[in-house]
């Protein structure tokens, strides 16, 4: 049986980034992997970057300027001095690689029981070769995505408040870099890419999305925009995932925090998942020691500020008419609340 002060469940990019602001406290800390790593390419604040700079992590691309065609035939160019491009995998390995070298535990695993005692938690974890294994933590982290893994398991639901889903494509893009979005009648895309590689999305509700699988490459050559960065021969790594806004409640109890996309997750078009990562990062110790309360109420504040955020971008396109786009309240981004 292992022991450790905190178990991170999740070798994301949230999990590994919360492992080595606990293992910089000098816990002992174990990272309960089973998925593999969330692929995409995103952007980074800022911030994120001079964090990274300060853990000697150099990934990514520096990249100040994004491009929109949103709301407007002209284009809306967005500078954020520093920024970056990085590739999602690229970036959690890095993290999890320096986790380890600071003393974190990596554990090969699928959860299968959660208990708690006294003193905190004992876990049980089936390893790859199918043998169980026992794991007891005083604290516990969920870094398990969307999934909530241990949220769920604990008896908090996930509150999903939009219907936006995402099909990308994988392209090949030599010598281009940079981030460019453009709306469409019924929904609208996003382009973002390292020199070589890049990724192609369209964003829109679920029934559009299912309908767009077939005729992705076609509906992308019907863009005004993007069609001239690249071009698409074949739909390769075409893959279809959930993008809407979703949060856990609560998100924190006794003993146990979530971080990152399972605390809440954003629509990419805030850009701003790795960065909330790396913030719940930051607040985690004192969330465990202190108490949970104060950082669910700030997680829920946060998420309110978001929407508020998300409905006024929204609001800016108002060219379209169609069901996708708000039509009964302009200025207003149709949010329809459902629990899981």
């Amino acid at each position: 049986m292992t022991r450790f002060d905190a178990l991170v469940v999740g070798a994301g990019v949230a999990g590994c980034a919360t492992a080595l602001e606990l293992l910089l406290a000098r816990w002992h800390v174990g990272i309960l992997r089973w998925h593999e790593d969330v692929p995409g390419i995103e952007s980074l604040s800022p911030q994120v970057g001079h964090q990274l700079d300060a853990l000697s992590i150099h990934a990514g691309s520096v990249c100040s300027e994004l491009v929109a065609w949103w709301g407007s035939e002209r284009p809306a160019r967005t500078i954020y001095s520093g920024a970056r491009i990085v590739e999602r995998q690229a970036l959690a390995q890095a993290l999890r690689v320096r986790a380890i070298e600071n003393g974190a535990a990596v554990i090969n695993g699928r959860l299968l029981n959660i208990e708690q005692f006294e003193n905190g938690w004992s876990l049980v974890c089936e390893n790859p070769d199918g043998d169980n294994r026992r794991i007891t933590a005083k604290y516990l982290v969920d870094a398990t995505g969307r999934a909530s893994v241990v949220g769920r398991r604990l008896g908090s639901r996930r509150l999903i408040l939009d219907d936006l889903f995402c099909i990308s494509i994988s392209v090949d893009v030599p010598n281009i870099l940079g981030v460019w979005s453009e709306t469409a009648s019924d929904g609208w895309w996003n382009l973002c890419c390292v020199p070589q590689r890049g990724t192609v999305s369209f964003f829109s509700n679920a029934q559009t999305i299912r309908e767009s699988r077939r005729d992705i490459i076609e509906r992308f050559y019907d863009t005004r925009y993007l069609l001239h960065l690249v071009r698409i021969e074949k739909a390769s790594k075409c893959c279809v995932r959930p993008c809407n806004s979703s949060r856990l409640v609560p998100c924190a109890g006794p003993g146990w925090v979530s971080v990152g996309d399972a605390v809440s997750t954003v629509q990419p078009l805030a850009s701003a998942g790795i960065s909330k990562a790396f913030r719940d990062a930051s607040m985690i110790r004192r969330a465990l020691e202190r108490g949970p309360a104060d950082y669910d109420r700030f997680q829920a504040a946060e998420f309110q500020v978001y929407l508020r955020q998300l409905r006024k971008q929204y609001a800016l396109e108002r060219r379209w008419d169609s069901t996708f786009w708000p039509e009964a309240h302009p200025g207003s981004f149709p949010i329809s609340v459902s629990a899981q």
